[in-house]
């Protein structure tokens, strides 16, 4: 009976220790102060991200049309997209948007709070679905927030809801009695939170990079996130280790120990450090900063109004000239040790960081990089030219020459500039045809990029050309090289595959299908039939070929087959072993 009685009671215990969890009372002054920079978050991305390309991607011509929309995302799912429930003109798609724009400020000041939520979550709902492509993991959270709002009562506190009911019941709103609102929906954001940061954690640490700690230094060289980069740091050996497993600590305590309350503070203020070092070194618009702003739903509501209740005293001392509050006119405000610092450097960080810092430095970033990636083009292109005005005095076969014209070629293609590049690599082509070699590599690798210039440009017909050159070539001069006549074959399964997709006709489509998979699996064949398989870097080759007839079998139908061949891949990628970074 005793064992009985002490789990009775201990079921007792857990049920009510889940009930006040949930449903306990308590003050909506923290999701009110979330639902205020949840508003200024979604008017940022409305007006300084979406209002300048609004109808490129939500037009009714925009870049990708409503047809592509439904048939590569949606298939067979059934949506919620107001674009489609109106006209299709862009006048009824600016009203709309304005519309979106109202109900987002009416969030943010908490004008009609619960209606305003709705609209705001519709109208993120319907930009999410209609034009999938353009979003990122930031909008879902976004979106995800917005409709547990709904549920809230954000609107009980700092909000122009509360001043109205203080006016209909003829008293100021510090005269009001002070709201008490079951938490359950801010709860839900909080389990939110912690399970987008386990699951953030869980797909990282099964990766070698991340388990080798250097994961960080590979995310510092994607120059198309690029911000601001800090190669003292990430570019050595111990400073992207510790970011990298400091991110794992951080995102791991954000799912587990940020339930402590006595350190609860200080886990938040790591995780915040640790997105405003990405929010610094990398493009990733409101991203961070969502995720920050999310924390104040963590914060304690006792210590937001002792918090405010501390300005107010000091707020009246500046005005009044008093340098101490009397202490009968003024009560002692006592508030948490840790919550005071973290909670002004994080309002101030999160103001100035959403509508000032953020957006111009983006903006910057940007075009600071375009500037220099065709620069550094431009830059390429004098040096070769003029290394090879140089040596225009040589005969057409000098190797300096025709290495020259080679890279011009390659630059120019990067530059758009296919008619002068295509002419330089075929004039290079044609030259080492001419030379009397046993074999000649130069000669294979002029002609893959003269290949890889006709399939960027269309000519599938010219690039099949020169693809079935090379294996013939091979073939001829390296019979043994099984590693090498696997890739020619992997080249030309891939260019097969890119031939179906261009294709309309459904049964010359499928030949191409079937053609390619040919050609994947002989690339498979010869690369194990290659006496030095044992290396490293054959089995990313077989993983390169995998991935490739993945591709090509599920578009064949073959779905058993496909999912074999990506098992395989990833099970081979997952083998790489440590790098040496400079």
């Amino acid at each position: 009976m005793g064992i009985r009685n002490k789990v009775m009671t201990l079921k007792t215990n857990g049920l009510d220790a889940w009930q006040k969890f949930w449903f306990q009372e308590q003050s909506p002054v923290s999701i009110a102060l979330f639902r205020i920079f949840f508003g200024f978050f979604v008017l940022q991305m409305s007006l300084m991200e979406l209002l300048p390309n609004f109808l490129r991607f939500f037009g009714v011509k925009g870049i990708i049309d409503t047809a592509s929309v439904s048939v590569y995302y949606w298939q067979t799912m059934p949506v919620f997209d107001v674009f489609l429930l109106m006209p299709q003109k862009d006048i009824y798609r600016w009203a709309f948007f304005f519309v979106f724009i109202v109900f987002a400020v009416f969030l943010t000041i908490g004008f009609r709070t619960r209606i305003s939520a709705t609209i705001v979550y519709l109208g993120l709902l319907s930009l999410d679905k209609h034009c999938p492509f353009l979003l990122d993991g930031g909008d879902q959270l976004m979106l995800i927030m917005s409709f547990l709002l709904i549920f809230s009562a954000a609107g009980q506190a700092y909000s122009v809801d509360r001043l109205l009911q203080a006016r209909r019941q003829g008293c100021r709103p510090v005269d009001l009695p002070p709201v008490m609102v079951s938490p359950w929906a801010q709860r839900m954001m909080q389990v939110q939170i912690s399970l987008a940061y386990f699951h953030a954690f869980l797909t990282k640490i099964v990766g070698t990079q991340w388990q080798e700690g250097t994961a960080v230094y590979y995310a510092s060289q994607l120059t198309d996130f690029a911000k601001f980069s800090l190669p003292w740091l990430t570019g050595h050996s111990p400073g992207y280790q510790v970011l990298t497993y400091y991110t794992l600590f951080a995102e791991l305590a954000m799912a587990t120990l940020v339930w402590i309350k006595p350190i609860r503070y200080w886990i938040l203020l790591g995780a915040a450090l640790l997105h405003a070092g990405i929010d610094w070194t990398m493009n990733l618009p409101c991203f961070e900063w969502l995720f920050i702003s999310s924390y104040i739903n963590f914060v304690d509501p006792q210590d937001v109004e002792k918090f405010f209740a501390h300005c107010q005293s000091i707020l009246r001392q500046a005005w009044a000239g008093v340098v101490l509050p009397s202490k009968t006119s003024e009560p002692k405000v006592t508030y948490s040790y840790a919550f005071m610092p973290i909670f002004l450097v994080l309002a101030i960080v999160l103001i100035l960081g959403s509508f000032i810092a953020n957006p111009l430095r983006r903006q910057f970033a940007v075009r600071e990089a375009r500037h220099n990636y065709a620069g550094r083009l431009l830059k390429a292109e004098d040096n070769w030219r003029n290394r090879l005005n140089k040596l225009t005095q040589m005969p057409d076969s000098n190797e300096a020459r025709l290495t020259a014209q080679e890279a011009l070629g390659v630059v120019l293609s990067l530059q758009k500039s296919y008619e002068e590049a295509g002419q330089l690599l075929r004039s290079v082509c044609h030259s080492r045809m001419q030379q009397d070699e046993a074999y000649n590599p130069e000669l294979v690798r002029a002609l893959s990029a003269l290949a890889n210039l006709y399939l960027e440009t269309g000519h599938i017909k010219a690039a099949q050309l020169c693809y079935n050159t090379i294996l013939h070539y091979d073939s001829s001069h390296l019979k043994n090289n099984q590693c090498r006549l696997s890739i020619d074959l992997n080249n030309l399964g891939v260019l097969y595959y890119f031939r179906a997709l261009l294709n309309d006709n459904k049964s010359a489509q499928c030949l191409d299908l079937a053609q390619a998979d040919t050609f994947f699996r002989q690339a498979l064949n010869k690369l194990h039939n290659c006496e030095q398989f044992v290396g490293k870097s054959l089995c990313f080759n077989e993983a390169d070929i995998l991935s490739n007839r993945y591709l090509c079998l599920r578009e064949l139908g073959c779905f058993n087959e496909a999912k074999i061949a990506k098992t395989e891949a990833l099970r081979l990628n997952s083998g790489r072993t440590k790098l040496n970074l400079p």
